[in-house]
Parts: structure tokens; C-alpha cells; sequence
């Protein structure tokens, strides 16, 4: 995978997690000079005082004339001996005139405001800088978060637990202001115990993305980060050219993902994937994968039927909001033709995460979850005006609905739930089956089938699903709906369980007409052109009342008798029907 893809789902699968190790590279880029520039414009003035050349190593110069290292330190104080001097000395390194701010130089550049936004999402909170400069955090507040920031030893004893920290800016050199800036080769070569000891917690603690850092002169965070370096999470080294020798030595020892960018263009990517994923989380608030693990687990103890009940109504909920924002259907649509397709394709995506719910609820759940799942349905397609005739054109408008009926009905019959099932196909109403055919009347969806009345031919489903042209929508909800089974048994199985959940609606919804004295046949869907028909009438004729629907009462009062009356009109529907395809 992409190395910024890794580090996009790291940050998001582990929020605050990760923290930054920035360098001069991430400052330069805005105009400020690096470190070791500040330190011999300096001693060039120092040398200017002298009136004796300096060049070409002003370090050098230093100290054959005083006899000592250069420090930071030393050669401020040799030029301004008060607080108030050293600051009006150094602004001018670290703060842009007019001029240069209008140019945009010495301001938080692009890699700064995006690494604010990762703080504000949440992504970041730990960042370690060895720049003096404060663009970091004036990016930070600019997105209206006030980070602490640790500049010396005395701030990195006293400063609160990592865990408790919004956003920590750790200046390991010192902060531009502060007169304890280390900046020669003794003073990065070790650190008070302090800094070392925070360093450490964050190296063995935290996964790190590096930018703009070297590794050449900050020997102390060198070995620290080499000894101190956390196995438990990924290292990202960003660096548009070449790695130095020291940074691509510890690139190899440490196994970390080389990312070949610039930080303007890394960190702009990182926060604008990492936004993305958030804006996706907020129409699909969890995966597919997540919300099943749930399930299950929710679903075994009733304890949990009210955090079972939450997830459910929020997706429910969010499915009805996404079908009520796709385009209406248009005036003279026909279900043969494009907009069709779109809006079954619209509506696949929309329920992907609910509907797999609904299967495993189906699957694994009793009784008691029946009134979960025919609210959960109806809230994710809510009933249209009364009065709507229904007809193949609201049933497109409710085929959301339908596949989540198939969905929850074939996990139930897939698991042998004949209770659960049964409840399903009349809404809990057993007893009152003018409310239970309300109910079903609408997820029976005739278009789903080749209705004698409501013919249906979509061509993007014809031959996709092993050539079933007689009926190609029934064949593409077979689909999607055996995908979500896969896990739990075999694909004939699944076959089986989907033609007779498929078999059983058009049976009840039949039974429900006769009883309300209507009498406008059976649809046929794949079960027509399979054996179903045959080894059902076969299970009646063996179990009698016994047969697990008529057990639980879903055909009312009715019989054996009258079950095999039906199953024998629904072979003479499809016989018509296979005589129509031979």
C-alpha cells in the first residue's frame, strides 16, 4: 500500500496516537533559516564588533578568538545583555515585516495549518520539534486550540501526563526566546535528564512521523530515538530527496515507511484523507465489519437490547435520510430504462451496512429482537400516503425497504428461525392478517418478480447473475443478499434459503388477498425455475400442521389443505412462466 495511505488509516484507526518529530526542513521552507544559520549571522556580527573576518567558519573564528565552543547562549549575550535586547535581536529571524508577511514568508506555511487540522480532529497531539521558531504553534492557534508548549527542562519536569495533554509542543532545542537554546555540537550531543526522560516516554510510547529532520547534528535525539523507538507502531520518514547517511541509517534500522514528498504536500494529503474519512464516518458512522462484531455480541444477551436497538434506529436513520436526498424519479419513467438502474444501484449502496445488520439479526437473533427489526424497517422506509396505490413504480421507491425485508427474512430462514420469519412476513400481527398484509403488501415488491401485470426486464441485470433474464432483479437481490451469508454456510444452502423466503412471501401474500376476496395470482421469482415448489409441497404433505409456518400460525386458520392449494397455484404460475423462457 501507498505509504501515505498507511498513514492515513494509522491516524485514524489510532487517534492521538502518533506523534511528529519535525525539523528545520518543515521551517525553511516559510523563510526561516535553520538554527546553525541564526547562529552565524550572529557571530559574523560578533566579528563585525572586532572588525576582523569570520568567514568561511564563524564557529571556528569563535573560538580560536574566546577560546571556547560557540554557544547559542554565549554569542546572544555577547551582543545583548538584556531580555528585552535579545528579543528585539533575534525578531527579526523569527518574525516577518510587513513585506515578507504579504509574501507569506516567515507565517505558517501549508504542512503547519495542516498539521493543525489533524490536531483538531484529534489525530495528533504529541509533536516534538527541533526548530526555535513558533510557526507550529501559531498555527495551532490560529485553529483556535492553545497548545502547551515545553521549551526548557524546567517546563519538561513539571509539565501534566502525555495522556492529558489536547496538543503538547515539545521544543527539544528551546524556544527561540528562551536563552537555554541548544544549538552546537556539545549542546545537541546530550540533554538534561528531563528532556531526555520525555523524549523517551515519547519514542517507546508513540508511533512518529518525521518531517523535515536530518538526523545529521541532533545527536541526542539520534540515540534516543534509535534505543527508545515503539515496535508497537508504524515510523513514517517524509523526505522529497535524498535521505541524509545518518537518516538513512536509522530509516533501515527502524523499519520506517519512506514517504518521497515534501511536507507542504504530505501533510495537506494526510489531513485532507484523514478529513475525509471523518465527513464518510459522518454519513457511515461505522464500517460494515464493526457494526457485525457488535451485533453479535449485542445480540446474545438480552442485557443489551438497548445498545442492539441504538445501532439499529441510527442506521436506519441514516439510510431514510440518504434515500430521501437521491433525485425523485422522472416524469415518464419506465422501469426498463436507466433511471432504473441508477436507482436500484443508489439504493445498494445506501443499505450496504444495514443491510448485513439486518441479515444477522435475521440469523442470530429470537423472538424478542422481532419488533426491533419491523421498526428498524420502518424507519428506513417510512410508508408512503395512504393513499398511493402500490404498484411497480412505488415499489422502485420502496426497493431500499424490500432488500431489507429479503435481507432480515432470509437470515432467519437461513437459520431455520421459523418464529422470527414468520413474525417478519406479517409485522407480529398473526391474528390480524388484514394489518399483516398491509405489511407485507409492501415489501412484496412486484417488481422484484415477473408479475403477469408489472413485467420488469432491466438489462444491466440480465446475464450478470448466471443469465436469469426471466427474472434479472430477482436474481441481482439474490445476490446481494447471499453475499452477507457467505460467512455462515454454504452458497447452495444460501440459494435454498433465499428461493424459499422468496416462495413463502409470495405464498402469504396470496393467502392475504384471497382473505380480503382479491384473487390477482402468484409473482414468480427464481423459485419458479427451481425445485422449490416441489420440495415444499413435499415438507407439507410430510409435517401437515407441523410445517414450521403453519405452526406459528402464519397462514391464520388455515391448513395443510389450503397451503397445498396455494403451492399449486404457484406451480401453475410458474409453469406459464417457464413456458415463456424455453
Amino acid at each position: 500500500m501507498n505509504p501515505l495511505h498507511l498513514a492515513v488509516f494509522a491516524l485514524d484507526a489510532n487517534p492521538g496516537v502518533y506523534a511528529l518529530l519535525l525539523g528545520s526542513g518543515i521551517s525553511s521552507a516559510a523563510g526561516v533559516p535553520t538554527g546553525g544559520a541564526i547562529m552565524e549571522d550572529l557571530i559574523r556580527q560578533v566579528a563585525a564588533l572586532h572588525d576582523k573576518p569570520c568567514d568561511p567558519s564563524p564557529a571556528k573564528w569563535y573560538e580560536r578568538t574566546f577560546s571556547k565552543p560557540a554557544t547559542y547562549s554565549d554569542v546572544l549575550s555577547s551582543l545583548a545583555s538584556t531580555s528585552a535586547e535579545r528579543q528585539a535581536l533575534l525578531r527579526p529571524y523569527f518574525e516577518p515585516t510587513h513585506e515578507e508577511a504579504s509574501r507569506g514568508l516567515k507565517m505558517p506555511g501549508l504542512a503547519h495549518h495542516a498539521i493543525a487540522r489533524l490536531a483538531s480532529l484529534g489525530r495528533l497531539r504529541i509533536i516534538v520539534t527541533t526548530n526555535f521558531d513558533r510557526l507550529v504553534e501559531r498555527a495551532l492557534e490560529d485553529a483556535g486550540m492553545a497548545p502547551v508548549v515545553v521549551s526548557t527542562a524546567e517546563h519538561a519536569a513539571s509539565c501534566a501526563p502525555l495522556a492529558h495533554q489536547r496538543v503538547l509542543v515539545f521544543k527539544v532545542n528551546g524556544d527561540y526566546l528562551d536563552l537555554s537554546l541548544r544549538n552546537s555540537t556539545d549542546e545537541l550531543s546530550d540533554y538534561p535528564s528531563a528532556c531526555k526522560t520525555l523524549l523517551n516516554q515519547i519514542f517507546a510510547e508513540y508511533g512518529l512521523i518525521v518531517c523535515g529532520w536530518s538526523a545529521t547534528s541532533d545527536h541526542a535525539v539520534r540515540k534516543l530515538l534509535e534505543r527508545s523507538r515503539s515496535r508497537r507502531y508504524s515510523l513514517f520518514w517524509v523526505e522529497p530527496g535524498v535521505f541524509s547517511k545518518d537518516a538513512e541509517q536509522l530509516v533501515r534500522k527502524l523499519e520506517a515507511h519512506r514517504v518521497t514528498d515534501s511536507a507542504d504536500t504530505f501533510f495537506q494529503a494526510l489531513a485532507d484523507s484523514v478529513e475525509g474519512l471523518s465527513r464518510y464516518r459522518a454519513t457511515n458512522p461505522v464500517s460494515r465489519h464493526i457494526v457485525l462484531a457488535r451485533l453479535k455480541r449485542y445480540l446474545s444477551e438480552p442485557k443489551f437490547d438497548i445498545e442492539l436497538r441504538e445501532i439499529l434506529s441510527a442506521e436506519a436513520l441514516k439510510v431514510a435520510k440518504q434515500v430521501h436526498a437521491l433525485p425523485g424519479l422522472p416524469d415518464g419513467f419506465s422501469t426498463h430504462g436507466d433511471a432504473a438502474v441508477e436507482r436500484v444501484r443508489a439504493c445498494d449502496g445506501v443499505t450496504d451496512v444495514l443491510r448485513a445488520a439486518l441479515f444477522v439479526c435475521g440469523h442470530f437473533g429470537q423472538v424478542r429482537h422481532l419488533d426491533m427489526l419491523i421498526r428498524t424497517i420502518q424507519t428506513a422506509a417510512p410508508a408512503p400516503p395512504p393513499t398511493q396505490h402500490l404498484n411497480h413504480l412505488t415499489g422502485l421507491r420502496d426497493y431500499h425497504g424490500m432488500i431489507l425485508f429479503y435481507a432480515a427474512g432470509v437470515g432467519a430462514m437461513s437459520a431455520g428461525n421459523a418464529e422470527l420469519y414468520c413474525g417478519l412476513l406479517c409485522a407480529g400481527k398473526l391474528p390480524r392478517q388484514r394489518e399483516a398484509s398491509a405489511f407485507v403488501d409492501r415489501w412484496y415488491a412486484e417488481l422484484v418478480h415477473n408479475h403477469p401485470q408489472h413485467p420488469i426486464n432491466v438489462p444491466e441485470f440480465t446475464g450478470r447473475t448466471s443469465g436469469y433474464s426471466y427474472a434479472p432483479l430477482t436474481a441481482h437481490v439474490r445476490v446481494l443478499v447471499q453475499e452477507l451469508g457467505t460467512n455462515y454456510m454454504r452458497e447452495e444452502e444460501l440459494h435454498d434459503a433465499f428461493d424459499r423466503w422468496d416462495l413463502l412471501v409470495s405464498l402469504f401474500r396470496a393467502h392475504c388477498q384471497q382473505f380480503r376476496g382479491e384473487d390477482r395470482g402468484i409473482a414468480i421469482g427464481l423459485f419458479g425455475f427451481h425445485d422449490t415448489i416441489e420440495r415444499t409441497k413435499r415438507e407439507v404433505e410430510e409435517l401437515g400442521s407441523a410445517w414450521p409456518p403453519l405452526k406459528h400460525g402464519l397462514f391464520s386458520e388455515g391448513s395443510s389443505e389450503r397451503v397445498m392449494a396455494l403451492l399449486k397455484s404457484a406451480d401453475e404460475w410458474a409453469n406459464r412462466e417457464r413456458a415463456k423462457h424455453r
